[in-house]
């Protein structure tokens, strides 16, 4: 299996007051995909956290994170570009991006390409993901 490698430089905008800790941990999720690392990912997803499909399924993070440690769940490819980071209130940020993906689930391998919209939070003085929605961006004009 080929893992694509996460490249975050030159794609991530940031406002003045954004922690790059929030990228670091945006990629800490990017590489437990890729690596299906269910552990890691259950680190930087928050108890709270809830993933929204692009044909509105709705999944928690013990849904996602068995998944991932089951083996059902799997990413050969997951490259974000166009990432911006904002950070919305002391505790919260947000970030808007790309992904094109290669994906195993329930229906088998499939390619995608879709828009995300993120919510993170500081919890006990760590960004944990809470929301996470995608959607497929209309074609080409």
């Amino acid at each position: 299996m080929r893992l694509a490698v996460i490249l975050l430089a030159g794609v991530v905008s940031l406002s003045a007051s954004t922690p790059a800790t929030v990228v670091e941990a945006e990629a800490s999720r990017q590489a437990a995909l890729l690596r299906g690392d269910g552990d890691l990912l259950a680190r930087v997803l928050s108890d709270q956290f809830v993933y929204i499909h692009p044909r509105g399924l709705e999944e928690t993070k013990q849904e996602i994170v068995a998944g991932l440690r089951s083996g059902k769940l799997a990413y050969e490819r997951y490259e974000v570009s166009g990432l911006r980071v904002r950070q919305v209130g002391p505790e919260s940020a947000v970030a808007t991006g790309q992904v094109v993906q290669r994906k195993r689930a329930e229906a088998g391998w499939r390619d995608g390409e879709f828009r995300f919209h993120a919510l993170w939070q500081r919890e006990d003085g760590t960004w944990r993901l809470v929301s996470f929605q995608s959607i497929i961006p209309p074609p080409p004009r």
